[in-house]
């Protein structure tokens, strides 16, 4: 697969997602904000001030839900309007909510990351994977998660998938309700990051530290590897009239405050995407 960089010159890119209008939109984990990039090219910026921001997801009514420092945000694009969804979990203030993902009844599943300490090079407090039900009901999926990443879908809507970065990839069987019937280790994959499912019901994990994509198969086993121009891939989404362009975000370095290197790469998949729920908040 032959991947074309779309974007650059950022710290570090984060949760690229594409419109129906064809708008790219995207995240700076750590020079902040969330950045759109037009069909036409345009550039624009909203919540400049707004770090560490992991995860985005369209809202059912035009704006968008964002993560990132203090928790969960919406964001109305047409009213510049934002407001707060979830910024305390047990009544313990949240450092900061990494990738999110909504599902078909428009709750958004995401995890808590103490980026504070990962920042600082320490070793990360564990957080929680959690779903936020719209109005605002939350539930505990999982405690004592080193580093909640990538979230995602089966087509079926029976398993959830969810990268905890240094572990791997966790799949969690539902039942009709959503409820979890059980939980095992999907693929053991130190590095995962950032992960999407096709229509097949193939897995795509981004490769933190290798550059790579590395598509499994639904039962876990066959994979096949996709090299990137960039290493540290973080985050991907289909997109496109056929859901087969693939764009991958990747280069960045929380850790360097000075490079600007980050950049988005598009290439197409050959396997469509899922098209992404919407959040009803």
């Amino acid at each position: 697969m032959q991947f074309d960089r779309v974007v650059g010159s950022y710290r570090f890119i984060e949760a690229p997602r594409v419109d129906a209008d064809g708008a790219l939109y995207f995240t700076d984990l750590v020079g902040g904000g969330v950045h759109k990039r037009s069909a036409e090219g345009k550039m624009s910026q909203f919540l400049s001030a707004r770090r560490w921001i992991g995860g985005l997801v369209f809202n059912h009514d035009g704006g968008f839900v964002c993560s990132g420092l203090g928790g969960l945000v919406h964001f109305n694009e047409a009213t510049g309007i934002t407001r707060p969804l979830l910024t305390a979990i047990d009544g313990k203030p949240i450092i900061a909510i990494n990738d999110i993902y909504a599902d078909d009844e428009g709750s958004i599943y995401g995890g808590t990351v103490d980026f504070a300490s990962i920042e600082q090079g320490r070793a990360p407090a564990t957080g929680v994977f959690f779903r936020l039900d719209p109005p605002n009901s939350l539930t505990i999926l999982r405690s004592e998660v080193t580093v909640s990443n990538g979230i995602g879908l089966s087509p079926d809507r029976r398993r959830l998938y969810h990268s905890e970065t240094s572990v791997g990839v966790w799949v969690y069987e539902l039942d009709d309700r959503r409820g979890i019937r059980s939980r095992r280790l999907f693929a053991q994959f130190p590095d995962s990051d950032g992960l999407a499912v096709d229509v097949e019901g193939g897995v795509w994990v981004a490769a933190l530290n290798s550059g790579k994509l590395i598509r499994f198969a639904p039962d876990g086993n066959a994979r096949q590897e996709f090299e990137l121009p960039m290493r540290e891939a973080v985050s991907l989404t289909f997109a496109g009239t056929d859901m087969r362009d693939l764009y991958v975000a990747a280069g960045g370095d929380i850790h360097d405050s000075v490079q600007r290197r980050a950049a988005i790469y598009v290439g197409r998949s050959p396997v469509s995407g899922q098209i992404n729920p919407k959040s009803k908040f």
